[in-house]
C-alpha cells in the first residue's frame, strides 16, 4: 500500500507542475527531493506491513538551545529556511523526528539551495532512524556538501550524527574539518575547538577493564 501511496504522490506531484506552469528545470529538485523520501521509505520502511498506528519515538534526540544558537551561527539565524526550522525543532522536542523530518521536507522542496535545510534534513533523518547515520540521513548530508564545499557547518552536524551513532571517530574527523573551514572570527569557532578538543579526549581515554 505505501508503494502505491508513493507513487500516487509523484503522479500528482508532477500534475501539479505542469498545471502551475512551473518549468521543466525545476522539476528536478522536486524529482530529488521525492528520491530522497523513496530512499528512506526503503531502506528504513516496511512497505509489506499492513497500517498501523503511528507511533512516537522512545527517546528521539532533540535539537538542544545550544545546538539551535550554534545553527543560527552557522547558518544565519534569519533565511528562508528559518519557519521550516522552527518547526522542525519544535517537534523534534515533541519526540516526533518523523514529522520533524517531513517539515524540514518541506523546507527543502521550497528552497532546495539552502544548505541550512538540507543540514537539518540530515539531522531530522538521523533522528527518525534511532539515531543513525542512515543512507537516506547521508544523501541529505551529501546535498549540503555539494551546494557549499567549504561550509563548517553541515560538517559540524554530521558529526552530531555520527556521535548519536555510536561513531566517535568519524564524528570527530567531521568536527576538524568544521574546525578548519571556521573562519578565524566566527562567532561559534572558540565552541567549535572547545568540542574538537574535548571529543579527541574523550576518544583517548582508556577503556576500564
Amino acid at each position: 500500500m505505501g508503494w502505491v501511496m508513493l507513487g500516487l504522490l509523484g503522479v500528482a506531484a508532477a500534475a501539479a507542475l505542469w498545471a502551475l506552469g512551473v518549468p521543466r528545470v525545476a522539476w528536478t529538485s522536486v524529482g530529488a527531493a521525492l528520491m530522497l523520501a523513496a530512499t528512506g521509505y526503503a531502506v528504513q520502511g516496511s512497505p509489506d506491513l499492513a497500517e498501523h498506528a503511528a507511533t512516537p519515538a522512545a527517546s528521539a534526540p532533540a535539537i538542544e538551545p545550544d545546538e539551535a544558537e550554534m545553527r543560527d551561527q552557522m547558518f544565519g539565524a534569519y533565511h528562508n529556511g528559518t519557519a521550516y526550522l522552527g518547526a522542525a525543532d519544535a517537534l523534534l522536542r515533541a519526540g516526533e523526528p518523523r514529522t520533524a523530518a517531513r517539515a524540514v521536507l518541506g523546507g527543502v522542496q521550497a528552497h532546495p539551495d539552502n544548505i541550512a535545510l538540507w543540514t537539518a534534513l540530515g539531522r531530522a533523518l538521523a533522528a527518525a532512524d534511532g539515531g543513525t547515520a542512515s543512507p537516506a540521513a547521508t544523501y541529505a548530508f551529501n546535498r549540503a556538501f555539494a551546494l557549499a564545499p567549504t561550509h563548517p557547518g553541515p560538517h559540524y552536524f554530521l558529526g552530531l550524527a555520527l556521535i548519536g551513532a555510536g561513531q566517535g571517530q568519524a564524528a570527530l574527523a567531521q568536527w576538524q574539518i568544521a574546525l578548519k573551514l571556521a573562519p578565524a572570527d566566527a562567532p561559534y569557532r572558540e565552541k567549535l575547538e572547545e568540542r574538537v578538543k574535548l571529543l579527541g579526549q574523550f576518544l583517548q581515554m582508556p577503556i576500564g577493564r
